[in-house]
């Protein structure tokens, strides 16, 4: 049986929100779990509203062959060891540990996926880096791999992460996003590079505008006899999604007021009657929290905002129904 969490986040119409989708995933510090009690992958749920929920889904295989091997799919852990080289430190990301906000992340191997299902959404961002033991084993060697370059450093190396967008289990072939986690094919040696913390990739392409899934596909330039000698595996840091209010937490939406927006000091906040109990949040464009407060039995408000960064933000307004405003501070 695959293991299931809910994650308490509700975010709402043109709201890029940081799903954390980890954040619930109960795991002690320097641990790894790579399904060795066969669950058979990791269930995640984001309810946003009533009933409704969105769900992810990450497969993992863990065969009991040759005495117990992580055979695909996904692992997870929280394991901060940016140094030890050696599939030793396989669970183990390049970039630290405390630049997330729960402090665990996914590793993902050859052809991992992640569907989604539940209610009506998109994939948006993810944040990846690379695992220590591939990082080192392309800056270093290995008894199988090559240091990138080669030993001039002319060599034009790559590790390639392609990502592929499915709808109904058919590859959606119009488009896909790459991400170099290293590449050394620059004429200048100066600007090779593996990446080493923590990158956001956005999937703002139509082949996933309709996707249900994705999957990952690892290529190297370091081959042997057509197997790559690249340690394929790399790691997740978060999930970003984008999606639509229902028609209830819309139709609430439209009876709050917020002014002026633009606005550089104090947000002003207007219901059309009084409100019973309240949350309100103001998250960034990436969905961290930057601020909370509670409301009691009010029709209006007033927020502070003149220490925010300018930018955009999202009111989000927790109640009997769940939504989120835009507003732009100056």
């Amino acid at each position: 049986m695959k293991l299931i969490f809910t994650i308490l986040l509700f975010v709402s119409f043109s709201l890029t929100s940081s799903a954390q989708v980890f954040a619930n995933f109960e795991m002690p510090q320097d641990t790894f779990y790579n399904g060795i009690d066969q669950s058979g992958g990791f269930d995640f749920s984001i309810p946003v509203g009533g009933a409704e929920s969105i769900d992810f889904s990450f497969s993992n295989v863990y065969s009991l062959d040759f005495g117990g091997y992580w055979q695909s799919g996904w692992a997870m852990s929280t394991i901060d060891d940016t140094n030890t080289s050696g599939p030793g430190n396989l669970y183990a990301s390049k970039a630290p540990i405390t630049d997330l906000v729960f402090e665990k992340y996914a590793v993902g191997q050859q052809n991992s996926g992640i569907k989604l299902s539940g209610y009506p959404s998109n994939f948006s961002e993810l944040v990846i880096t690379n695992t220590t033991y591939a990082h080192n084993s392309m800056r270093d060697g290995d008894m199988f791999a090559k240091p990138f370059g080669g030993m001039d450093g002319n060599d034009p190396d790559f590790f390639l992460l392609t990502i592929f967008g499915y709808e109904g289990g058919q590859k959606i072939e119009s488009d896909s996003v790459n991400f170099y986690l290293a590449d050394y094919r620059f004429t200048d040696n100066s600007q090779d590079y593996i990446v080493d913390s923590w990158e956001t990739i956005s999937l703002d392409s139509p082949a996933f505008f309709e996707a249900d899934s994705i999957s990952f596909h690892l290529t190297s330039s370091d081959t042997t006899a057509g197997f790559f000698n690249t340690p394929l595996f790399f790691c997740l840091g978060e999930v970003n999604v984008v999606y639509l209010n229902t028609n209830e937490a819309e139709k609430a939406a439209a009876k709050v007021k917020l002014t002026p927006n633009p606005t550089a000091d104090i947000l002003n906040i207007n219901f059309e009657e009084i409100q019973d109990a309240l949350t309100l949040d103001i998250l960034d464009a990436r969905g961290a929290k930057v601020f909370s407060k509670n409301l009691r039995y009010q029709d209006q408000d007033q927020i502070d905002v003149s220490t925010l960064l300018p930018g955009v933000y999202f009111l989000h307004v927790r109640g009997k129904v769940s939504f989120a405003k835009k507003f732009i501070k100056k």
